[in-house]
């Protein structure tokens, strides 16, 4: 009987807070390798490639990926960025990010996207997907 391989997103850089681990792709073509992988032929992902070709201004947004939560940002000039977030279902430690983002004037919108989606992680466990660093940042 075969396994199946874990599910990898790549990343070019990990920074731990306490339990909580941010993997974060800061090359183009990280994002969009991780942009196929966390979309596959949804529509969603259309959208953005549409945003990136036809925006001036910068624009970002937040989707689900396994157990991260996952903030993706494109500013024309300097490219895509995306950063990956797990909590380890830890509630406490997603209210004090909350409390930070909201500390730096984070919209509120965005704020509760994030807890939005920290609770349909903690509420229904989906695959397990594992960081793999790749072009590391130095």
């Amino acid at each position: 009987m075969a396994t199946l391989s874990p599910l990898q997103i790549f990343i070019n850089h990990i920074e731990k807070e306490g339990e909580t681990i941010h993997g974060i792709a800061a090359w183009n073509k990280t994002v969009e390798e991780n942009l196929n992988i966390i979309f596959r032929n949804d529509k969603a992902l259309d959208g953005i490639r549409y945003l990136i070709k036809t925006s001036k201004d910068p624009f970002y947004t937040f989707a689900r990926f396994c157990q991260f939560v996952v903030y993706i940002q494109y500013q024309p000039f300097l490219g895509l960025s995306m950063k990956l977030t797990d909590f380890k279902n830890d509630t406490d430690a997603a209210l004090e990010y909350y409390k930070d983002l909201r500390d730096k004037n984070w919209n509120k919108s965005d704020t509760d996207k994030i807890m939005e989606i920290f609770e349909d992680i903690k509420n229904d466990k989906k695959n397990i997907a594992r960081l793999v660093i790749k072009d590391q940042i130095r």
